[in-house]
């Protein structure tokens, strides 16, 4: 019995871990958020080893980055209000396979040498029905990503 709970503390601990700052945030990742981001308020940084993942407020807004080790910026978003998308996504939205689906959150999404995406994460009917839909600027639906 006493291995037993050894074991699922063990198992326990390491998963709560996963997620836990391990090393220091280098200088240059810190840089490159307070260069590209002067205004961000509540910086909390995930150390991912490959990557690190920074979610603050800027200008009011929460706000996430993918971020590699060097400094380079690999996404970015921003979380908004469905009513503040543009009508061409929101048609586009309502045009699609999904459009009675339930629409969780919002968010602009940038990614370098790409053009500027739409994200909405939605819920269909079913518990295991989540998506991530990436809407171009003009409505048309890039890609649906399924959501664990």
């Amino acid at each position: 019995m006493k291995l037993l709970i050894t074991g699922l503390l063990s198992i326990f601990l390491s998963f709560s871990m996963v997620n836990a700052q391990i090393r220091n945030v280098p200088p240059v990742v810190k840089a490159t958020i307070q260069q590209q981001f002067p205004n961000a308020k509540h910086i909390d940084y995930s150390d991912y080893l490959a990557y690190y993942q920074v979610t603050f407020t800027n200008n009011e807004s929460p706000t996430t980055v993918i971020i590699t080790n060097k400094g380079k910026i690999k996404a970015t978003s921003i979380k908004m209000q469905y009513e503040d998308l543009p009508s061409t996504v929101k048609d586009g939205f309502k045009k699609s396979k999904y459009a009675d689906w339930k629409v969780n959150d919002v968010a602009k999404y940038y990614q370098p040498s790409r053009p500027m995406q739409y994200e909405i994460n939605a819920s269909g009917e079913s518990f295991i029905s989540k998506k991530k839909l990436f809407f171009s600027t003009d409505g048309q639906l890039l890609s649906d990503k399924q959501v664990l």
